[in-house]
């Protein structure tokens, strides 16, 4: 309980993102730390940083402040539900047990990637297709960027949302510039990771 009851400390006094007020940089965003992941190198891990999406007695919900890792949506090329493709595996097999301890396991409810109805609900952006939104841009870790084919990355990264594109095959992401585009991209494609997590307080 030792984990729970620090977090709740913290947690206590920190505004979600929807009390910041007219903030468009997550660098301007306080973080919470929790877990430790490659961010540098594949050899060290550093605490994860994560922006409060938002809190109860209950639960916090969290979304990593940067990309993580790059990955494909799902190996094969066709869009299924989140919870079926190889990227939902990989984030509850490879990425929970080198990011969290067995403790800290305990506590997590839920790992997966935001939605387009989370962007919707808890970044207060009513009509997020084809607009720019700067809060939605995320750097990406020198260790991402090395699993990375797209060679143009410098600062932002495209990253993964848990629903489908205009086709079968195909999934919504948000652009470097925080753009979602409607269409989405091909599932197969490499683009990057931003875990969104659900931390159990009871």
């Amino acid at each position: 309980m030792i984990i729970i009851e620090a977090l709740k400390k913290i947690i206590k006094n920190e505004k979600t993102i929807m009390e910041y007020d007219n903030v468009t940089d997550i660098s301007d965003v306080n973080t919470i730390q929790f877990g430790s992941f490659f961010q540098k190198n594949d050899s060290t891990k550093d605490e994860i940083e994560w922006l409060l999406l938002s809190k109860t007695e209950k639960n916090i919900l969290l979304l990593s402040k940067y990309v993580l890792e790059y990955k494909k949506f799902n190996e094969n090329s066709e869009y299924i539900e989140i919870r079926d493709t190889t990227l939902y595996r990989w984030l509850w097999n490879d990425f929970l047990n080198e990011a969290f301890s067995e403790d800290e396991q305990e506590f997590i409810g839920n790992i997966t990637c935001p939605s387009l109805k989370d962007i919707k609900e808890y970044f207060n952006i009513s009509s997020p297709l084809e607009s720019t939104n700067e809060i939605l841009k995320a750097y990406v870790t020198d260790y991402a960027k090395a699993h990375s084919d797209d060679y143009s990355i410098k600062d932002y990264g495209t990253w993964w949302l848990a629903d489908n594109g205009w086709q079968n095959n195909c999934a919504l992401f948000v652009e470097k510039d925080g753009r979602i585009p409607k269409n989405g991209a091909y599932v197969d494609f490499c683009f990057g990771v931003r875990p969104i997590i659900l931390l159990d307080l009871k």
